[in-house]
């Protein structure tokens, strides 16, 4: 193998020098981040502790309320809240409601009925205008051909004659 010059192995001492000094700056970071980091999280989990023994705390305070609030309902449930005659009167309300209801549903059915023959009526009404056009249609047709003159030929008086149905076609 050959001998390299002085000027070449110190400058790849150089290099190696500063390659390690660079990968040991970039550990010494990593470390560095690393802590403050691990303290980040530690402050984090300790904060998310607290919390949960601030929230178990409450909750514990609820179940002692509870436990008050269902001794004193247990001191009074037997007590009547409501009076019979306060029950009277919203049953009574109820009813009145009920009734009204009621009443409006009848009235909503009687306005269906009367709509319903309001329209039956209509309709007969217009059928007989129609006939009675159709009939006065028909007799001035008449009259105003008597009025023009009469027919000028017996076949527009008079019905045209059918012709016999042959024997074969019976």
């Amino acid at each position: 193998m050959a001998e390299c010059s002085a000027a070449v192995s110190q400058q790849a001492s150089e290099i190696n020098l500063m390659n390690l000094k660079a990968i040991l700056e970039r550990f010494a970071s990593l470390m560095a981040q690393g802590a403050e980091d691990n303290q980040s999280d530690a402050r984090a989990w300790a904060s998310y502790r607290l919390r949960v023994a601030n929230n178990a705390s409450t909750i514990d305070n609820f179940i002692h309320a509870g436990l008050i609030a269902s001794q004193a309902t247990a001191a009074t449930e037997n007590e009547q809240t409501v009076s019979p005659a306060g029950t009277a009167a919203s049953e009574t309300a109820k009813g009145a409601v009920a009734d009204a209801g009621a009443g409006i549903a009848t009235a909503a059915e009687g306005i269906a009925t009367a709509n319903q023959a309001i329209a039956d009526a209509l309709a007969a009404f217009v059928a007989g205008v129609n006939t009675n056009a159709a009939n006065l249609a028909a007799a001035l047709g008449a009259v105003l051909v008597t009025a023009a003159g009469g027919a000028s030929t017996p076949s527009q008086t008079q019905a045209k004659p059918t012709a016999a149905p042959s024997p074969a076609a019976l």
